[in-house]
């Protein structure tokens, strides 16, 4: 058996070492607690922000979707939030995009899919700013991770689901865009 032989290693070097470890360890906690500083809760209560839109007449009109089916609505640019709507019988629908008509702003869409079962959702409409809301009945139970508006036909608005749903403005209709066949990328 060889016998067990130890280095000395000199306490300066030790003492080195863990000051530069000290003063790295104080200089995370520093910067941590200067960026925190630089963030302020503008609220709203109450879910996570999954959209935003703004109306087109007034910047300061901001509209916010929440993971828990509140549409919250702000009057002065974010500052201050109030609950405008909640869309969807609980708190399981994820409004991921809030679509609004450049032309006509009282015109909108949001898009719903649920937590609970992620292959369900719906199609939301407002014609008068956000005070009222209908579920359209073509898009009933489909779950929609993508949204746009046709804006230049200013026609119909465009859900994503497995297919894309062009939908006109006056009606509850549904078109289905003709399949293509899948390509591989």
């Amino acid at each position: 058996m060889r016998p067990t032989t130890f280095k000395f290693v000199n306490p300066g070097r030790i003492l080195l070492f863990l000051r530069k470890w000290l003063i790295l360890l104080l200089g995370l906690f520093d910067v941590a607690s200067l960026s925190a500083e630089q963030w302020k809760v503008l609220g709203p209560e109450g879910g996570d922000a999954r959209s935003l839109a703004y109306d087109p007449r007034n910047s300061d009109h901001v509209f916010l979707g929440t993971g828990t089916g509140g549409i919250f609505l702000s009057t002065d640019g974010g500052r201050k939030w109030s609950r405008l709507a909640h869309l969807g019988k609980g708190d399981d629908n994820v409004l991921d995009h809030i679509a609004i008509d450049r032309q006509n702003p009282d015109l909108m869409f949001v898009s719903a899919w649920s937590v609970l079962d992620p292959k369900t959702g719906d199609l939301f409409r407002s014609r008068d700013g956000g005070a009222t809301w209908e579920a359209l009945s073509a898009m009933r139970g489909k779950s929609i991770r993508a949204l746009a508006m046709d804006t230049a036909a200013r026609t119909a608005v465009i859900p994503g689901t497995e297919f894309l749903h062009p939908i006109t403005q006056k009606s509850r209709t549904l078109n289905r865009f003709p399949s293509t066949p899948k390509t591989r990328m």
